[in-house]
C-alpha cells in the first residue's frame, strides 16, 4: 500500500514538493516477528531475565503469542510501568516509571532534527525513566538521566564548548541542522505487484466468504493505556457517543442482514477463537465488515477501569494485526446495556444548514399570510421554518401579562 502510495504521488509530481521522504535513523520499528522469536525463546528456556520498559504485553500482545505463558517460564522478570498492571503484576520486580512530564531523554524528529526532551518536575513518587534503568543494567551503576543524557550528546555536540552548545540546544528545543536530507525511494515493481495479487484474490469486492474484521484503537483510551482515567471513559465516542464501553461496530444493513438491533449481543467467532460483545449499528460504515475498538476489558488497570468493557485483544492475531476476513457473527439472544448520549444523529427532516439570500427573506417578510391549508401540514415553508402546532397547548394556566409588573 505505501509503495502504491509513493507511485501515485510521483505520478502526480508531489514527490519532492509537497511529498518529502526521510531515511529511517536511529529508530526501532515496530516488528511482530521480533516479538514472535522472543516469545519462542522465553518458551524454551533460553531467556534467564526479562526486562520490560513500560509496555502490556500480557495484556495487549497478539493472542496467538500467549505472551503470559512464554513469560511464566522466565526465572526473573522486571516490568517498569507507570502502574501495577497485567504485565506488572506477574513480573518477579515492579519498578515505578517516571512520567514523561518528569523525565530527561532525547529524540530525532520524522525529518531527523535533534532534540532534547526535558522535564518539568522532578519525579514525584520516586519514578525511573527508561534510560535510567538501562544505563543501570548496562553500567552496573545508577545515574540520573540528566548525565545519561549528557553524555550521549557530548561527541554531537563536540567537547569544544560544550557547555555553550548544550544550553543552546536546551533553549532552542533543538539541534540546529541537525535535519536529514530529503531522498527519493527506488520504487520497485515487487510490491505492486504483491497488492495486485491480493486485490485479485480478494476479487476487488467483500470476501466471498464471512464478515470483515477491523481492529481500531480506541479515541480516548488508545490501546487501554488510558483507560484508568474517568474522565476518558465518560468521554463519548466521536461517532457513536457510547461511554464506558466498546460494543462491536456495524452498518445499517449488515444489521438488517443478521437481523441485530443496537445492545444485541453478538458471538464473534475468527481463526479458532471467539468473543461475545454487544453490537452498536453505526450508518456510514462500510456493509458486511464489523469493528472493534481497542483498550478495554483490563483486568488489572486499576478501581476505575478493570472490568470495564470487552477484550478485543483475545481474538487479534499476529498474523492480521488490523484487519482480516473469514469472520462469522451469531445473535447470542440477549442484550446489554449500553450508555451513549445521543440515540442517533437524525435531524427527523430539519435542514441541517439554513441559508437564504437577502432578496428571499424579504419577499418572505412582504408576501401575505398564507390562507389556511395552504402549507401542507407538518412541512416546511422554503426557508425550512414548520408551521405552529396549534394543538400543543401548556398544562399550565395561563399567566395573563398586560397588568402589573412586565
Amino acid at each position: 500500500v505505501h509503495a502504491a502510495v509513493f507511485a501515485l504521488n510521483t505520478h502526480l509530481g508531489n514527490t519532492g514538493t509537497t511529498v518529502t521522504y526521510h531515511e529511517t535513523r536511529d529508530a526501532a520499528l515496530p516488528s511482530v516477528s521480533s516479538l514472535a522469536t522472543l516469545v519462542s525463546a522465553m518458551s524454551g528456556g533460553a531467556v534467564q531475565t526479562l526486562v520490560v520498559l513500560g509496555g502490556n504485553p500480557v495484556f495487549d500482545a497478539p493472542t496467538d503469542l500467549d505472551f503470559a505463558a512464554a513469560m511464566a517460564k522466565v526465572p526473573h522478570s522486571i516490568a517498569l510501568g507507570n502502574s501495577v498492571d497485567e504485565t506488572s503484576s506477574q513480573a518477579e520486580w515492579h519498578i515505578p516509571r517516571a512520567h514523561y512530564l518528569e523525565s530527561w531523554g532525547d529524540a530525532r524528529a520524522v525529518g531527523g532534527t535533534l532534540s532534547v526532551v526535558q522535564p518539568l518536575i522532578l519525579p514525584l513518587f520516586g519514578g525511573r525513566t527508561s534510560i535510567e534503568l538501562l544505563g543501570l543494567i548496562v553500567g552496573g551503576k545508577e545515574r540520573p538521566g540528566y548525565d545519561i543524557v549528557r553524555e550521549t550528546w557530548n561527541p554531537i555536540l563536540g567537547a569544544g564548548e560544550f557547555d555553550s552548545k548544550w544550553n543552546r540546544v536546551l533553549h532552542d528545543g533543538l539541534l540546529s541542522g541537525s535535519e536529514l536530507p530529503a531522498v527519493v525511494p527506488t520504487l520497485t515493481p515487487q510490491p505492486l505487484a504483491e497488492l495486485g495479487n491480493l486485490i485479485g484474490a480478494s476479487g476487488g469486492s467483500q470476501p466471498a466468504e464471512g464478515v470483515e474484521l477491523v481492529f481500531v484503537p480506541s479515541p480516548s483510551l488508545h490501546d487501554g493505556r488510558f483507560a484508568n482515567d474517568g474522565w476518558l471513559q465518560e468521554l463519548p465516542d466521536p461517532l457513536t457517543k457510547v461511554t464506558w464501553d466498546n460494543p462491536a461496530l456495524v452498518s445499517p444493513k449488515t444489521a438488517e442482514t443478521f437481523g441485530l438491533a443496537n445492545q444485541d449481543v453478538i458471538r464473534l467467532d475468527y481463526a479458532g477463537r471467539s468473543l461475545e460483545l454487544p453490537v452498536w449499528i453505526l450508518p456510514g460504515m462500510a456493509d458486511g465488515v464489523v469493528a472493534l475498538t481497542l483498550g478495554y476489558g483490563r483486568r488489572r488497570a486499576g478501581r476505575i477501569a478493570s472490568g470495564v468493557g470487552f477484550d478485543t485483544f483475545t481474538v487479534r492475531s499476529s498474523k492480521a494485526l488490523g484487519f482480516d476476513s473469514g469472520v462469522k457473527l451469531t445473535r447470542v439472544g440477549r442484550t446489554h446495556p449500553l450508555s451513549a448520549t445521543q440515540d442517533h444523529g437524525s435531524m427527523e427532516g430539519r435542514p441541517i444548514v439554513r441559508e437564504s439570500t437577502l432578496t428571499e427573506l424579504r419577499a418572505e417578510a412582504a408576501a401575505p399570510e398564507p390562507a389556511e391549508g395552504a402549507q401542507a401540514e407538518g412541512e416546511p415553508s422554503a426557508l425550512g421554518v414548520y408551521p405552529e402546532e396549534t394543538e400543543h397547548f401548556s398544562l399550565f394556566p395561563t399567566h395573563s401579562y398586560d397588568q402589573g409588573h412586565q
